[in-house]
């Protein structure tokens, strides 16, 4: 007597692979597919069951390993042995070797760091680092930021978030960039919405340019101070009318504290108009 799965064609086999593996997730895993692709290519369907079943089990059972492991444990040589030329080489060989393992590093303000920071971070730091190793083609990502803080790239982003928030008027996001001091916090430490006064003022302020409005901004001069809790800049904002008239500038001080790795607005100076606790 013939097996009836002798007699399913190539694709038909696939697809009911995938619904044993797609029972296997809802059993096993509690995983639960509300739609799916009936035209998908079942190939492409398999693989991606196959993805999630791996992760699944990563979960399960989670094994931590160093980069260095991971990526096969490539030689190399210390910093301190290599030529400009020759490290260059060496860092873009390493990278390349994390990348074929599906490991990346990222760096968000690469213009910052020389080749000789890099190397250096991934053969004495980032080596040595253990982290759980997701397989089935999935992607881990580290950020050298995230290794060490660039408190200036960091204080230049919240100022341009903060600018670019004035420029839309749209206060209501504002608790994302100010301290705690200028927020109403709930209970709930989840809670945070930006102090009715604070939002008073800021309202107030951009009203008094009219009919100038916000074109943009920038900060200068800034100083981070040597314990690296508080940093104050130089603010400028661009105003002008949407005919590009009228243009002018103003300028005034705006003071951070930090919280762990996070920068936070403690205050803002434009002439006789502030924002403070």
């Amino acid at each position: 007597m013939s097996d009836p799965l002798d007699q399913l064609t190539p694709d038909e086999s696939l697809r009911a692979d995938n619904e044993i593996k797609l029972l296997k997730l809802g059993l096993e895993h509690n995983v639960q597919f509300s739609a799916f692709d009936s035209d998908a290519p079942p190939e492409m369907v398999g693989q991606f069951f196959d993805s999630i079943l791996a992760l699944e089990e990563m979960h399960k059972n989670p094994q931590q390993q160093t980069v260095y492991d991971i990526i096969g444990q490539p030689s190399f040589q210390p910093a301190t042995l290599l030529t400009n030329e020759e490290l260059s080489t060496a860092l873009d060989s390493l990278m390349k070797q994390m990348t074929s393992h599906n490991l990346f590093l990222d760096i968000l303000a690469p213009d910052d760091y020389d080749d000789r920071t890099i190397y250096r971070f991934l053969t004495e730091e980032l080596f040595q680092h253990e982290t759980t190793h997701m397989g089935g083609g999935w992607n881990t990502n580290f950020i050298y930021e995230e290794f060490h803080q660039n408190h200036l790239y960091d204080l230049k982003r919240q100022s341009d978030d903060f600018i670019n928030v004035l420029t839309e008027s749209h206060f209501d996001r504002l608790d994302y960039y100010l301290s705690d001091s200028l927020l109403d916090k709930q209970p709930d430490v989840l809670s945070r919405r930006v102090k009715q006064v604070v939002l008073d003022r800021l309202t107030d302020l951009v009203e008094s340019w009219w009919p100038r409005l916000l074109q943009g901004g920038s900060i200068s001069d800034l100083v981070v101070a040597d314990d690296t809790e508080t940093a104050q800049a130089v603010l400028h904002l661009q105003l002008g009318t949407d005919e590009h008239t009228d243009q002018t500038t103003l300028e005034g001080i705006i003071q951070f504290s930090r919280w762990d790795q996070w920068w936070s607005i403690e205050q803002v100076r434009l002439g006789n108009w502030s924002l403070q606790p």
